[in-house]
Order: C-alpha cells, then structure tokens, then sequence
C-alpha cells in the first residue's frame, strides 16, 4: 500500500515523520509530487512559537507553503496541465465568488473557503504528495530549475509589495531587512526600475548577497548610524520609497526616518507581535503614503510570465539544503544560526 509521508508539527520545535493515507483528488484538482520547500520565516515562528500574529495553531500541523514539484495525476476537468509537467504551487486559495476575488484580490478573500497552506487552518507542502486546486497551479518554462520555481512564492510577495507601493523608479530605495523577502526585494526593484537601492541588514553575509543580486550601497547597522548613513547616500533628503521587510519592532519604528518629504513606505514584513510603534508624527509632518502587503494575489502567474520571456535564477540566495528526512534539523540550524542562514530548502 502506497502512503504519502509528511513532517508534522505537533508542538513547539517538534516535528515527526508520519505516514499519512495516499491522497485522492477531485475533478478540478491536481496531484503534485513535491520536490522542494523553502522555509519562510512564518513556518519558523508557527515551529519555534506555535503562533505569528493572530495565528495560533492549536493542533498538528504540515507546516510549508514554498514549493514546486511534478504533477502525477490530473482531475477529470482539468486541461491546461498534464501529468509530468514541473509546476509551481500558489499556496492561497479562495472562494472565486466575492468582491475581493472578483477583482483580483484573492489575498483578502472574505468568505470561509479561503485557505494557505502551512497555516493554521490548513496543511501545507512538506509532504511527498500535495493535493492543490488546478487553477493554482502554474506550470514552469523549459529551462526553469525546480529550485527556483520554490523560490518564485516569496518573489511574488516582493513583487506585491513593489506593486503596492508604486513605484515609477528613479531616487533611492531602501530595503530595511535582508532576509528571503529583503533579498528578493532587491532583486525585484532592480530588474525592474532605474532606482539606486540602499539594502540594511546587521548580517554581513545577507549583505553580501544584497550586493551581489545588485544594490547599489549596503548599511551594516550594528556599526553604522543608520539615518546618517542613509541622509549621506542621498544627499540629505532620504528614500523615495522604503520597504520595510524584517518585520521586528525597530526596523517598523525607524521607516519614516528614512523616508524623504513626500515619500512612499511599504510594509511588507510580518510582526510576531500583533502591535507595533511607527512615528505617526513625522509620517504625517512628511506627507508619507503607506502601504502594506498581505501575501500576494497574482504575481505569482506574473512571476511565471517573467520567466518565459526570459528565464533567470534565483538559487544564489540559498545557503542550506536538508533532505526530508532531517527536515527537524533544518528548522532548528536556520534559528540556531541565524547569521549563516540565508535561505534554507529542504529537498524532497
């Protein structure tokens, strides 16, 4: 009898190997044979805390919604993917019916059909075998690495904030925060638009990689005044956009300070915390507009779309790679070492 294994979360910093009944699908369903997960910071805190912001898991839970794989069978009404094609998983699903949906933004559905995998209310892609709605699945260009088609779930939540806030390029970006998200960010922004970008993190390593996918200056803020430095990279007026990716307290307080008079801000990092300081003053003395990102609704089609008019990688931002069945030991090595840590994937 075939049987579909799984990492199940069963409380903080424990997870097991359980092996779960083989998976059957429904007419507008696909089953996806996983291949690799990334780890996002959520599924860290859902493993060390049990708990991000107001969601709270309060049973076992298959934590993981970073992944791509190969279809091994298809449901009877779908057509646009066989069996055999390596696709992309787009973790959110919705109810397709209400206004938000009708308008593309399927991220804030409103009905009791939305669901995210890995999330408190539903398993997520660190199992074998992954049953998904078809019409949420999107199947990779020739040329396209598995690998990076995982990494195009936490490139689609910086392409949403790129979206959210605006940009017309030109000026200084900051990016507060060199993490997965961070680092995609930059990524986004410069392959994009015509902007200088400013990356800050206090990891010299994540710095490196910043460089590396293209910022134009890096601030180490353990060592450097962190306004100053950037006032003196834009010559006293400070950012015309900032994103603000880390998602802890200090980075979310300091990005009005960042920001020049009539400047854009981007929150697009998740707080553990559900309540946080910004300097409500000087966004208002400085007329900033504000924007926040809540996961992504359609530039993960769009992030595909990119790739077949030209294919590129986003494998440099990996550091660490675990096999399955040491998928425990991933998760404590990326807490345990957070300052070698980039980007950790675990290979199924």
């Amino acid at each position: 009898m075939q049987y579909n294994k799984a990492a199940v979360w069963k409380q903080k910093e424990h997870i097991i190997l359980d092996e779960r009944e083989y998976p059957k699908i429904a007419p507008n369903e696909v089953l996806v044979k996983v291949q690799f997960v990334g780890l996002c910071g959520s599924d860290l805190h859902f493993f060390q805390d049990g708990r991000i912001g107001s969601g709270i898991l309060k049973e076992p839970r298959v934590l993981g919604h970073e992944a791509s794989g190969y279809v091994t069978a298809v449901g009877s009404n779908v057509s646009h993917i066989k069996k055999g094609d390596p696709v992309v998983v787009d973790p959110g699903q919705s109810c397709g019916l209400c206004a938000f949906c009708q308008t593309g933004r399927y991220n804030l559905c409103e009905r009791a059909e939305w669901d995210f995998l890995g999330t408190s209310r539903k398993d997520g892609a660190l199992q074998q075998y992954l049953v998904h709605p078809a019409n949420r699945v999107y199947k990779l260009p020739e040329g396209t690495s598995l690998m990076t088609g995982a990494l195009l779930e936490p490139y689609s939540v910086a392409s949403h904030g790129v979206n959210r806030i605006g940009m017309r390029g030109g000026g200084y970006t900051v990016i507060l925060g060199c993490g997965c998200i961070g680092l995609m960010s930059v990524f986004a922004v410069k392959r994009r638009f015509s902007t200088k970008v400013i990356a800050v993190d206090i990891v010299s390593k994540r710095l490196d990689k910043a460089r590396e996918l293209g910022a134009d200056h890096v601030i180490d803020s353990t060592s450097e005044n962190l306004i100053e430095s950037i006032m003196d990279c834009t010559n006293g007026k400070g950012a015309d956009y900032v994103f603000e990716t880390a998602g802890v307290p200090s980075t979310v307080e300091l990005t009005a300070a960042c920001a020049r008079k009539g400047g854009k801000i981007v929150f697009v990092g998740t707080t553990v915390d559900t309540h946080v300081q910004v300097d409500f003053n000087a966004i208002m003395r400085k007329e900033l507009d504000m924007s926040t990102v809540f996961r992504f609704a359609g530039e993960l089609k769009s992030a595909v779309d990119e790739l077949e008019a030209g294919t590129f990688s986003l494998e440099s931002i990996v550091t660490h790679k675990f096999d399955f069945e040491n998928v425990q030991d991933a998760f404590k090595n990326n807490i345990a070492n957070k300052n070698d840590v980039v980007k950790t994937i675990v290979c199924l």
